[in-house]
């Protein structure tokens, strides 16, 4: 499960690994470099480095995506064992080279292979923003070649994030601008294992009303997925946390297959969201409201397990949260505060442990 953050302008991945520990990546321009791993990813140090991520792969190794160049951007990928040893060389993960690609992220699927998503502007000449993919095998050869995902091209298709399903296929979700005529909505494809689409892309949001944005994915326990996003003054108080649940059939789960709102307390904006499936079959939502860290239980049912919980117990700047289950049941979530970066483990019960 990959934990992005940014810190002091730099972007920041960090990976939690199957053989137990952690890898993190930092990303930034030649004119302020910083790792915290004292390993350089890149090999190429000409141009911008930016929009850094890191997955954990299936055979115990990770992978590092960004995007590098001047004029124009390319999304490049480098490969690592458990071991800790560069699997060949850097690679560019896009095809076409006179436009920019950038927002890159990566998915681990269960073939062990792995996919890359991104978005493109102006690929095919459509005078906006377009939503990529590239499958690669186990081997790290690419499955055919970059495909677009997003079939709608009369508005900008934006900020891709990606979850592997339990069948072997995987789901992409993305923003949309002005697709319905409504604002930015969200919208999903999902994949067979074969790499055909499932059905066509659908919006997840049922409100259209002003602007749903900021979308997170996550497989749960029953091969279905969780969609969390931003709605701005949806229930005219701000922004808020909305989830959607989908069976894995594809269908919409809840009462009356509607989306529902996670946050109870309205009285600050909440946002960035981020998701991940808990062992006993729930989930849990994580989000910020204001300057705070906040977190909110599902049971299998869908019902609220407790309430909403403050995370951080000290405030200043809290920002870039992330979240994902542990083995044992628990979870950790992490974020980052002033110049730092911190987190706080969970027991499978839902009691903090130390901190």
């Amino acid at each position: 499960m990959v934990l992005p953050m940014k810190k002091s302008g730099l972007s920041c991945s960090l990976a939690l690994l199957v053989a137990g520990g952690a890898t993190s990546v930092f990303a930034g321009s030649v004119k302020s470099p910083f790792n915290a791993l004292n390993t350089q990813v890149n090999t190429t140090i000409a141009g911008e480095h930016g929009s850094a991520d890191v997955t954990q792969l299936r055979d115990g190794g990770w992978l590092v995506t960004w995007h590098k160049g001047s004029e124009h951007w390319d999304v490049y990928q480098q490969r690592y064992p458990a071991s800790g040893a560069k699997v060949d060389a850097e690679a560019r993960v896009n095809t076409t080279e006179n436009c920019n690609q950038d927002t890159p992220v990566a998915t681990a699927l269960a073939d062990v292979g792995w996919l890359v998503t991104w978005q493109s502007d102006r690929q095919d000449r459509s005078e906006h923003w377009d939503i990529y993919q590239q499958r690669y095998a186990a081997s790290g050869v690419k499955v055919g070649i970059d495909t677009q995902i997003n079939t709608t091209e009369n508005g900008d298709q934006t900020n891709p994030a990606t979850t592997a399903l339990a069948d072997g296929g995987w789901l992409v979700t993305w923003e949309s601008n002005l697709q319905d005529d409504s604002g930015v909505d969200v919208y999903q494809q999902r994949y067979a294992a074969s790499g055909a689409k499932e059905g066509i892309e659908t919006r997840v949001n049922t409100t259209t009303s002003r602007n749903q944005y900021k979308a997170a994915v996550a497989t749960l326990a029953d091969s279905g997925w969780l969609v969390t996003w931003e709605s701005n003054r949806q229930d005219d108080s701000g922004v808020d946390i909305y989830q959607q649940r989908y069976a894995a059939s594809g269908g919409k789960e809840g009462k009356e297959g509607k989306e529902t709102r996670v946050n109870t307390t309205e009285n600050c904006y909440q946002t960035t969201p981020a998701a991940t499936a808990l062992a006993d079959g729930g989930w849990l939502v994580t989000w910020h409201c204001g300057w705070s860290v906040y977190q909110q239980r599902y049971a299998v049912s869908g019902g609220n397990v407790g309430d909403e919980a403050q995370v951080n117990s000290t405030t200043y700047s809290e920002d870039n949260t992330a979240v994902t289950s542990l083995a044992d049941g628990g979870w950790v979530v992490t974020w980052s505060s002033g110049s730092n970066i911190y987190q706080q483990r969970y027991d499978a019960v839902g009691n903090p442990v130390g901190g």
